[in-house]
């Protein structure tokens, strides 16, 4: 917020500093026109004038005011202002939501080709979410652009997780449920001329979260019949 303001001040070639201390934020908010401020248009000028509050310092002094005449999240972003913090902090989960990667290539509809392009970027993204430590995701989102430069995008969410570790008690070896998710989305818009695919997965699950449902089995663990197994399906299944 700060950096904002102060590259407003001396527009179009000039700069200003500001020094990096409480008393100089305080002393540079004090007598800064509220409008000065990102986010306050007319409407909200408007209204705090009403309650005699015309500067940023005033905020502060006035404070009191805000709690008859605005909502707590309006309260709460005042007072940031007056103070000089930056926005409201996200009291959701501040890890990534979503996980992405996409390629440009020549325009081609040969389906042979396309789903060796979308093979490779699943590969990619299964790297990256190993390295970022995500186990899978609710939602996958094919993006595909057309050779008119036209964008689609198709979503699916099938119920369970889509996680490059999934399949595993078929054949005691796990399959790829990203790329069979991925193909069949595909599949659903051939044959058109494509010229990018993009695969993105949201409502993300992370390696360190309680799910051992999801946790990829060995065959050795399998066979000492020690474990307790869930079938696809939630079955409970022991084996001896």
């Amino acid at each position: 917020m700060l950096a904002k303001i102060c590259s407003d001040m001396n527009k179009p070639n000039g700069q200003y500093e500001l020094c990096n201390s409480y008393d100089a934020v305080m002393n540079f908010l004090r007598e800064l026109p509220i409008r000065k401020v990102c986010g306050i248009g007319a409407v909200s000028e408007a209204l705090l004038q009403a309650c005699d509050i015309r500067t940023v310092g005033d905020l502060l002094q006035r404070r009191a005011a805000l709690k008859f005449c605005f909502s707590a999240l309006a309260q709460e972003s005042f007072l940031r202002i007056a103070l000089g913090l930056p926005g409201r902090p996200s009291a959701s989960d501040p890890r990534r939501k979503s996980i992405s990667t996409e390629r440009t290539f020549a325009s081609t509809s040969d389906r042979t080709s396309l789903i060796k392009i979308l093979e490779e970027i699943c590969d990619i993204l299964i790297k990256d979410m190993s390295r970022t430590g995500i186990t899978g995701g609710r939602c996958l989102t094919l993006k595909l652009k057309l050779s008119s430069f036209d964008v689609l995008t198709r979503s699916v969410t099938p119920g369970r997780l889509i996680s490059a570790r999934d399949g595993k008690f078929l054949f005691f070896f796990p399959s790829n449920y990203i790329i069979t998710m991925a193909t069949e989305v595909l599949d659903r818009e051939l044959p058109q001329e494509l010229r990018l695919i993009g695969v993105r997965l949201s409502h993300l699950k992370f390696d360190e979260e309680d799910g051992g449902s999801e946790t990829p089995v060995s065959v050795s663990a399998w066979c000492s019949g020690k474990r307790r197994y869930w079938h696809t399906h939630g079955q409970a299944i022991d084996f001896v």
